[in-house]
């Protein structure tokens, strides 16, 4: 849905490692989003990160420093306050859950 909005969305598989305690899923994606949001700071005007990471703090300080404006949503319980103080927005995710969540019974 959000492709199709015009919304660009960067994935990656799922790498399976295996532990002493089983199968460990990872997918992290923080240096690709790095990456992409400092390198095409040309290409938009707003950037909405879905992250609570303090480690990406100082991607959304330089983003800023750039003129754009930066939009964090995240988990209330799952934020670092530092994440919340450099974005110019932050957004609770569970006050978008109505929006979002998909009804009983509809796609």
């Amino acid at each position: 849905m959000l492709a199709d909005r015009g919304f660009t969305l960067r994935t990656k598989p799922v790498k399976y490692i295996k532990s002493r305690k089983g199968m460990i899923l990872k997918g992290n994606l923080d240096v690709e989003l790095t990456l992409d949001m400092s390198q095409l700071t040309n290409k938009y005007d707003c950037a909405i990160l879905l992250s609570g990471d303090s480690d990406f703090e100082a991607l959304v300080r330089f983003v800023r420093s750039k003129g754009k404006q930066v939009i964090v949503i995240s988990s209330r319980w799952h934020i670092a306050k530092e994440l919340i103080q450099a974005a110019h927005v932050y957004i609770p995710l569970e006050k978008l859950r109505k929006d979002w969540e998909r009804k009983k019974g509809k796609l």
